[in-house]
């Protein structure tokens, strides 16, 4: 069974964490941005050690400066190019929060909201009716339900969105790993794997526009298990853009793999969604404060965001990719499995 216990409280808010946990995995959320808070795992050696980036002081989560940190995000993840897309014959103009672009859903963006949460056994379901008319989205309330369940050495996903009427919409988790455990290196020494030819080339203003092949051999082709560090240091054009990857990868088997020689964890993800985003904390820096009093750095973690392909509403425009209605929900299940390597 879950427990539950008082995480920040202000005037304002209150915020509660759940923990759920069995032989294989400890998980902690807490209903701010149904956020997860700490995910471990044990190394190779049995040793329960966090493997992803959590703030050291609650209050971050509601005061970050913008890395998401394992929030859910909608009603859109990604951006949105110059917050612009066609519905039905007529242009929208979504809120501009990023650049010249709108990211992951704005001001209400969900990240920032309170579920609300029901417990059960292994399974934690957390929901949300939220408006975002002021970040320029159709009027009504949109539904969303997050459902975090435990299966042995399986966590896994499921996100449903719901809108008022037909909308753009698209739901991931900005969880950011290292499977080190607690931070201890950099992701540069830790495996990735995407079976994929082809990602999407990200434009000048920042925004992905269109898919590309993937060369074999660049500094965007995990086709086989490779270091991160060694494709990252390869450099490529696109990186004067995004300083490392800040890449949406098509996923072609909705298989992907990340693994730490050290610790030899590996985690598995088996998702249904048909895209991964890849961002290695690009512009983390000194000013967050993560694990165990640890400031924040460049690689010091890898953001692995399954959800439709960012953008894909103006990259596939023949198409009515990103729109949902109330007969046709948003649906994604994304599963993580976590194992030792012999």
């Amino acid at each position: 069974m879950s427990t539950k216990t008082l995480f920040y409280k202000t005037n304002e808010i209150e915020i509660n964490e759940y923990s759920l946990e069995n032989e294989y995995i400890k998980f902690k959320v807490i209903d701010f941005g149904a956020t997860i808070t700490e995910l471990q795992t044990k190394d190779c050696f049995g040793q329960f050690e966090n493997i992803i980036a959590s703030f050291e002081n609650p209050k971050d989560y509601l005061e970050q400066p913008g890395p998401y940190l394992n929030a859910i995000v909608a009603p859109v993840a990604g951006r949105i190019a110059y917050g612009k897309y066609m519905l039905d014959g007529e242009e929208q103009q979504l809120s501009i929060n990023n650049g010249a672009n709108h990211l992951h859903g704005g001001e209400t963006g969900v990240s920032k909201q309170i579920f609300d949460v029901k417990e059960e056994e292994n399974k934690l379901i957390m929901t949300l009716v939220s408006d975002h008319t002021v970040d320029g989205f159709v009027d009504g309330d949109f539904s969303y339900q997050v459902i975090y369940t435990l299966e042995e050495n399986n966590l896994k996903i499921d996100y449903l969105g719901i809108p008022p009427k037909k909308s753009i919409l698209n739901m991931t988790t900005h969880l950011y790993f290292n499977l080190s455990g607690d931070m201890k290196t950099s992701i540069e020494s830790q495996m990735l794997c995407i079976p994929t030819q082809t990602k999407l080339k990200i434009h000048e203003d920042g925004h992905p526009f269109v898919e590309e092949s993937i060369v074999e051999g660049s500094a965007f082709d995990f086709n086989t298990p490779t270091l991160l560090g060694e494709r990252i240091q390869q450099g490529d054009p696109e990186f004067r853009l995004t300083k490392a990857l800040d890449t949406p990868f098509v996923l072609e088997r909705g298989t992907i793999e990340l693994s730490d020689p050290v610790s030899k964890r590996k985690m598995v993800m088996k998702s249904d969604a048909p895209s991964v985003v890849v961002y290695t904390a690009n512009y983390f820096d000194d000013a967050l404060i993560l694990n165990k009093g640890q400031k924040g750095y460049e690689l010091c973690a890898i953001a692995l965001e399954t959800e439709d392909v960012p953008n894909g509403v103006n990259i596939y425009k023949d198409q009515e990719y990103n729109l949902y209605s109330p007969n046709k929900p948003y649906k994604q299940t994304t599963v993580y499995t976590f194992t030792i390597v012999e």
